[in-house]
């Protein structure tokens, strides 16, 4: 082999192994450490953290005075025949994908007047199938959705 070629191959050699450090430094994803998260994890919640399986999703202080906590994909409200257990479900209407609102102690859709009841079955078609339901807890203030 001559000096050129080894030269070239030493050369290709480095520049691809800078690749996987150039595309680390242009990522726009941050790694965190695990001390990084638990920090941000502490600092969001005003009080302790939830249990496992379980995430908060606003405070009871916020269902009492906006009648119902809406939460990337849940929607918590209060049930008038047992008021003391918020429900939550999936707000998206089964039927053509609109966000259902709580009224009257049922969850109605306004594009096609589908409706659910408090458990998410289904009231009044044209909707089929029942609105996601998650399990709801209350702890330090805190209303908490089981995790899916």
């Amino acid at each position: 082999m001559n000096r050129r070629k080894v030269l070239s191959w030493f050369g290709l050699g480095w520049l691809f192994s800078g690749v996987p450090t150039l595309l680390t430094a242009c990522s726009n994803e941050q790694a965190t450490t695990p001390s990084q998260t638990t920090a941000v994890a502490t600092t969001s919640a005003p009080t302790s953290a939830p249990k496992s399986g379980f995430r908060a999703v606003g405070t009871i202080a916020q269902l009492e005075k906006e009648g119902q906590i809406k939460a990337e994909s849940v929607l918590v409200v209060r049930d008038r025949s047992n008021p003391t257990t918020p429900l939550a479900v999936n707000p998206t209407c089964t039927h053509k994908g609109c966000t259902v609102d709580w009224k009257g102690g049922e969850f109605v859709c306004p594009c096609h007047g589908a409706v659910f009841g408090p458990d998410g079955s289904v009231r009044k078609t044209p909707a089929k199938e029942h609105l996601a339901t998650y399990a709801v807890k209350v702890e330090n203030g805190q209303v908490l959705i089981a995790s899916k």
